[in-house]
């Protein structure tokens, strides 16, 4: 991403092939839509796997949509790893976060589903809050690991969950287990409940430590 240094570099390549090299690289780099032409008409090897690779990612920072609408191109003419199609799904995905396409939301979803990063999981699960979508709220705290769904973050909003779906037994015994907690949900949970705000104490010993 440092343009500065193309020129400079230039100078130092020894071949036409190199040079030519260059001239491709730099041309993804300003028009990265040419990277659906590129992959189709330059033979599959690791330098033009990895040339898609970056010319898609600029695609994804400078068009989302059209990277979108001609991912399953490209990675199928470059027989892109499914690591780095992984990897490029999640990085697109993380700019359509806030998208109001529908159609876009749903490759989003679709994605993340299929091999999202946790982080991803969790940014999905605070959208579904941010809208007061607890259906969805639901199903993406349920991807989320274990040890993420316990926290006093996401028992919170389950408890939340199951207060919308007129589960209200259910959520008062869920919420009834964070209070007491010195954080913000377990204050929350508090709130919600109508129950006095206690934190759990430690009594000092009076023992030295060493």
């Amino acid at each position: 991403n440092n343009t500065r240094l193309f020129g400079y570099l230039d100078n130092m390549l020894a071949t036409d092939s190199a040079r030519s090299q260059s001239t491709i690289l730099q041309h993804l780099y300003k028009k990265p839509k040419g990277v659906v032409a590129f992959s189709q008409s330059n033979p599959v090897n690791p330098f033009n796997q990895t040339l898609t690779e970056l010319a898609f990612k600029q695609l994804i920072r400078k068009d989302t949509k059209q990277a979108v609408r001609v991912f399953n191109q490209v990675m199928s003419a470059q027989k892109l790893p499914q690591a780095i199609q992984t990897n490029l799904a999640n990085y697109a995905s993380s700019w359509l976060t806030n998208t109001d396409s529908d159609q876009l939301a749903k490759w989003r979803d679709t994605k993340i589903k299929q091999g999202g990063s946790v982080s991803l999981m969790e940014r999905r699960a605070r959208l579904a809050v941010q809208f007061n979508d607890w259906q969805s709220v639901d199903k993406w705290i349920k991807r989320l690991p274990q040890t993420m769904q316990n926290s006093t973050r996401w028992q919170y909003w389950l408890g939340r969950v199951e207060f919308a779906q007129g589960k209200d037994k259910q959520a008062k015994q869920r919420l009834k287990k964070i209070l007491g907690h010195r954080d913000f949900y377990s204050v929350a949970a508090a709130n919600l409940l109508g129950e006095p705000i206690r934190y759990e104490s430690q009594i000092l010993t009076g023992k030295q430590v060493d």
